[in-house]
Order: C-alpha cells, then sequence, then structure tokens
C-alpha cells in the first residue's frame, strides 16, 4: 500500500509541472488581451 500511495504523489508532482504552466500561459494571454 504505501509503495502505491508513494506512485500516486509522484503522480501529482509530475501533473503540477503540466498545471502550472498553463495557468501562466492563460494568465499571460489574459493580461496581453486587456492591453
Amino acid at each position: 500500500d504505501a509503495v502505491s500511495v508513494k506512485n500516486e504523489k509522484t503522480g501529482a508532482f509530475q501533473k503540477l509541472p503540466m498545471v502550472l504552466p498553463s495557468k501562466d500561459i492563460f494568465f499571460s494571454a489574459l493580461r496581453k488581451s486587456k492591453k
């Protein structure tokens, strides 16, 4: 069970890098559209 939990945590951390840049791109696009 400990291994499955560890895999879930690593999976979440692998997803984070994908989510954060998309937010940066989204907000940067919002700023550009406001200009």
